[in-house]
């Protein structure tokens, strides 16, 4: 496979397992030089798409146990240094997802809010947690002026941005991107996740097969 734009789609929706012969698929995509192979089980809903060398992994359809599920693989499988870009409409669910990691990183829960009007909030746990909203922020340079630099670069620290996507020209190369999409259903949520970090993709290739894992022992035993 080159690295030019192409798209390789899969997921267990769209895919049937032969009876008593294969459980699980193979999902290959290829970001820059790093080769991804992801075997997942037939049960999970996931399914990666990779256009322009930027792989893009997805969560499908999330009800909020699930996105609390997915908000734990987060913090026990990413780099203790860390920066998010939250992107989604108004009421999409980001601060529902940056109160999920907050909960996940051991703080209370109540005391995460939207910073709209602050901008940043700092909260401490397993790792610190930096949560901004750049909704209000008139342009970059106003945003530099926060200092998300020193929040960046802080160890054992993830910073969280909402509405990133505003703000992407000063946004870290190894951002991890979060795109939280509205369903049909509107308690549910598709979760969009791209990053050109070779070892933030790794933590992502290990999520998702955990993922898929998990959904496989849950549907054997739903209790």
């Amino acid at each position: 496979m080159g690295e030019e734009a192409r798209i390789l789609e899969a997921s267990s929706d769209s895919l049937q397992a032969p009876a008593k012969q294969q459980a699980s698929f193979d999902i290959v995509f290829q970001l820059r030089k790093l080769h991804v192979v992801l075997t997942v089980p037939f049960s999970s809903s996931i399914s990666v798409t990779q256009t322009d060398s930027s792989g893009t992994l997805t969560f499908a359809s999330l009800d909020l146990p699930a996105i609390s599920r997915f908000a734990r693989q987060l913090v026990h499988l990413f780099p203790r240094n860390l920066v998010l870009g939250l992107v989604g409409t108004l009421g999409a669910g980001k601060t529902t997802l940056v109160q999920a990691i907050a909960d996940a990183a051991g703080m209370d829960v109540a005391e995460v809010t939207s910073p709209t009007f602050t901008l940043l909030q700092t909260h401490s746990g397993t790792i610190t947690l930096h949560h901004l909203d750049a909704y209000r922020v008139a342009d970059e340079d106003e945003f530099l002026q926060l200092g998300i630099d020193e929040l960046f670069d802080q160890e054992n620290a993830w910073t969280l941005v909402e509405w990133a996507d505003r703000m992407e020209t000063v946004m870290p190369r190894e951002t991890l991107w979060l795109n939280l999409e509205l369903t049909d259903d509107d308690q549910r949520r598709d979760i969009h996740l791209r990053c050109s970090d070779p070892s933030v993709m790794s933590s992502l290739g290990i999520m998702a097969s955990q993922w898929g894992e998990d959904n496989a022992e849950r549907t054997a035993d739903p209790s």
